[in-house]
């Protein structure tokens, strides 16, 4: 198994496409090349143009590359995708307020759970609720807050 360098080099040039920059690749062997090729997805591949040696083959992968670029080149209209674009930010925006809705409503259960509350006084401190579940669980498995005897008081509290 790998180590995952040519996926990430595959998203980083994916990445880079999608924000509207220019790749260059180069590598000491064709073999890296293809490896790198074939992790793209399928619709972007044709658009790599390679140039893996002097052979016939080379030739004709890069005349392959060209005319396909060409070929979408030749069909792209900058407008057809702008109704869609503009239904994704608006979902996307929606599911942004939603995120956010939903961690504005755990911050506040996880204030609530951590708020100190002033009617529960031990040791004249007050208590936050998980401190409050403790303590009713210490009550509630025969824990003694008291001594049970004055002989286990200390006896400057006997007075």
């Amino acid at each position: 198994m790998g180590t995952g360098k040519s996926h990430t080099i595959a998203n980083l040039v994916c990445h880079l496409l999608a924000s509207d920059k220019r790749v260059l690749i180069t590598a000491e062997t064709g073999r890296a090349l293809r490896v790198l090729k074939d992790k793209l997805p399928k619709q972007i591949q044709p658009l790599c143009v390679s140039l893996l040696g002097q052979s016939g083959d080379a030739f004709a992968e890069l005349n392959s590359s060209v005319q396909e670029i060409t070929k979408l080149y030749d069909a792209w209209n900058p407008g057809t995708y702008d109704r869609r674009l503009g239904d994704i930010d608006q979902e996307l925006a929606a599911q942004r307020r939603s995120v956010a809705k939903i961690d504005a409503e755990l911050l506040s259960l996880r204030e609530a759970e951590t708020a100190l509350h002033s009617n529960w006084s031990v040791r004249g401190g007050e208590l936050s609720a998980d401190e409050e579940l403790s303590f009713c669980d210490m009550l509630r498995n025969g824990s003694h807050l008291f001594p049970k005897s004055t002989s286990d008081t200390p006896a400057h509290s006997r007075r």
